[in-house]
């Protein structure tokens, strides 16, 4: 079943409130009323969220299997998040078009709709950060990534379960990209285009046996990640590639076959989180590695 990110981003309300004494000018209250802030709420039934569109922040409509876009969607002037999973027979062009009139909009999940392309459309929200395609494996990739490129506030891709067994070579266009998802894909190889994607901080490879990590590592060695995700792979040691990633500060390396810590991982002393669970380590090497990373929390 296809999951939402672990982390939404958080949204800080502040509130200003003044007593009022007893006769005091009712021009504060006019003042007050013209001010004011909409509160964050949270939606899962469409028609409730219809009958007070204003209301609605965030709309959760996984698989409602819906066969067509109300005209109302227009009138959610303050979505910023809409998940819309399992819902394969709507016109997913009206959907986006809906969706480029609302000035709020920042987040969507298009995951599990057998989506064969993306709609245009998307290049017109423009402050769309974060968007999920998992499990669409019949989606055209390439097609896909034409229109990413091209929507200005994009950061963060979910790509997960796709069956992907490889890469289009035009993902690096996608240079405004910072956090990249790939997780449970049967992905052999990275294209040598991956190094253009030059802001990216974060890159998810957990569950990907088939890659080949000692080169997709000497790939990244030229990248400038800060978190880099290697759950899950059956990895029977750290890749000696790793090393050469000097700006990573997040490793995750947990429910894998390492045995052994290296010696040459010292230099990556910008580590500052590491995951190393479920690992059968042998006597001493969690200790060891410790001992290498004094400040680091090691997990």
């Amino acid at each position: 079943m296809f999951q939402k990110k672990w982390f939404l981003p958080f949204i800080f309300l502040v509130f200003f409130a003044c007593g009022t004494e007893q006769g005091a000018d009712d021009s504060n209250s006019t003042e007050n009323a013209n001010n004011d802030i909409v509160e964050p709420a949270s939606y899962d039934d469409l028609e409730k969220a219809l009958a007070d569109p204003e209301k609605v922040t965030e709309l959760s409509l996984q698989g409602k299997n819906l066969k067509e876009i109300p005209e109302g969607f227009k009138d959610f002037k303050n979505l910023k998040t809409l998940y819309f999973e399992g819902n394969p027979e709507v016109d997913f062009d009206v959907l986006v078009a809906y969706l480029a009139e609302l000035p709020n909009f920042q987040e969507l999940s298009l995951a599990e709709n057998n989506l064969k392309k993306l709609p245009e459309g998307l290049t017109k929200l423009k402050k769309l950060h974060s968007i999920w395609l998992d499990i669409n494996p019949e989606l055209d990739f390439q097609q896909a990534f034409t229109v990413l490129k091209d929507i200005p506030a994009l950061e963060e891709v979910f790509l997960n379960d796709n069956q992907l067994t490889n890469l289009p070579e035009n993902i690096g266009e996608i240079t405004q990209l910072k956090r990249l998802h790939l997780n449970y894909n049967p992905i052999e190889s990275f294209p040598e285009s991956i190094k253009q994607l030059e802001n990216l901080e974060l890159i998810e490879l957990i569950g990907m046996e088939s890659l080949d990590f000692n080169a997709a590592c000497e790939t990244m060695t030229e990248m400038n990640l800060k978190r880099l995700l290697m759950s899950n792979n059956q990895l029977p040691a750290i890749p000696v590639q790793l090393t050469g990633m000097k700006s990573l500060e997040i490793l995750w390396l947990d429910n894998n076959q390492i045995k052994v810590i290296p010696d040459t991982i010292q230099v990556m002393q910008n580590l500052t989180n590491i995951h190393i669970a479920g690992n059968p380590l042998e006597e001493g090497e969690f200790e060891k590695l410790q001992e290498m990373f004094p400040s680091a929390e090691i997990q």
